[in-house]
C-alpha cells in the first residue's frame, strides 16, 4: 500500500482514500488476481480511469482531459 499513497501525494487527480484492496469474487478472474495467487505476485495494482470528474481536491467537477490522462501517466512514473 506504499505506492498508492506515495501517488496519493504527488497526484492531485488520485484519492488513496477511494483505494480498495480488498480481493472480490467478482475480480477473482482478472490478470493481478491471478497472477498474485498461481505466482504469488504481490504489489500489483489496477488503476482505473474515468470520463467524468473527481469529486476531491482542486479539480472537484472538473471534467478529464486527455492532458489529465497523460499527465497521471507522468504522476505514475515519476512516483516510481
Amino acid at each position: 500500500r506504499v505506492f498508492p499513497r506515495m501517488l496519493w501525494r504527488n497526484a492531485v487527480s488520485f484519492c488513496y482514500d477511494d483505494c480498495n484492496f480488498k480481493t472480490q469474487k467478482a475480480k477473482e478472474s482478472t490478470a493481478r488476481i491471478v497472477t498474485w495467487k498461481e505466482i504469488g505476485l504481490t504489489n500489483a495494482y489496477t488503476m482505473e480511469a474515468s470520463f467524468c470528474a473527481p469529486d476531491f481536491g482542486k479539480r472537484d467537477g472538473e471534467q478529464f482531459t486527455v492532458q489529465h490522462f497523460e499527465e497521471m501517466g507522468h504522476f505514475f512514473c515519476d512516483t516510481i
